[in-house]
């Protein structure tokens, strides 16, 4: 077990590594793009309007946007992280949750042809089997 903390920390080090080169730090980035945006706004208000730096400041939005959405992804994994977390220690609220989502996907009745109510659990099989025959009756009509 040891040496599975080990190597899980090890990876984990490895990942973060990565992750700093790869993405670098979001949040401060993303601060450095918009400073240059409003510089190059406050430039154009003052008159200097040239090709590039139009041109830079189409370049800046794209990176600007692409930051914009890696937070968004950063903070929807961030969230969902938490909600595992208090999923694990809190399991009155992780079971609950299990159990309404399986309550929510029963079918507890139905109406029949005639608009009547069905709530025996052999009547609704039978209606939906004669359902589903009767689709797949007209299916096999049709291609023939």
């Amino acid at each position: 077990m040891f040496k599975l903390q080990c190597r899980l920390k090890h990876i984990k080090n490895r990942i973060k590594d990565w992750n700093t080169t790869e993405f670098g730090n979001i949040f401060q980035e993303n601060n450095i793009i918009e400073g240059k945006l409003n510089q190059i706004h406050k430039e154009w208000a003052s008159g200097n309007h040239s090709k590039d730096s139009s041109e830079q400041e189409k370049v800046l939005m794209q990176q600007w946007q692409l930051r914009c959405q890696q937070e968004e992804i950063l903070w929807k994994q961030k969230s969902r992280i938490q909600w595992l977390k208090e999923g694990e220690q809190n399991t009155k609220f992780f079971h609950r949750s299990t159990l309404d989502y399986t309550g929510a996907n029963k079918i507890l009745k139905l109406n029949n042809e005639a608009g009547e109510t069905i709530q025996n659990h052999k009547e609704i099989s039978a209606l939906l089997t004669r359902h589903f025959k009767h689709i797949a009756q007209e299916t096999q009509e049709e291609r023939s």
